[in-house]
């Protein structure tokens, strides 16, 4: 009889442990996907900001075009 009380001590202890190891695992995986988002939303804020100020050199030299400079 003693052995079962063993058995269920040692299960009643080693499983909140394995919970709390699973938990761990999945809110470390949860962060490297966060990680990986505001990386990609970065590169993307990055790509817009280059593209503006490229249409914005388009704009200004389209604008020099059409005001010809007067004689």
């Amino acid at each position: 009889m003693d052995l079962i009380y063993q058995f269920s001590a040692l299960f009643i202890l080693i499983l909140p442990l394995a919970m709390l190891i699973v938990l761990l695992v999945f809110i470390n995986n949860m962060n490297k996907q966060t990680k990986k988002r505001l990386e990609l939303e970065q590169k993307r804020a990055e790509q817009l900001e280059a593209i503006s100020r490229r249409l914005d050199h388009v704009e200004k030299r389209i604008g020099n075009e059409e005001d010809p400079a007067p004689k």
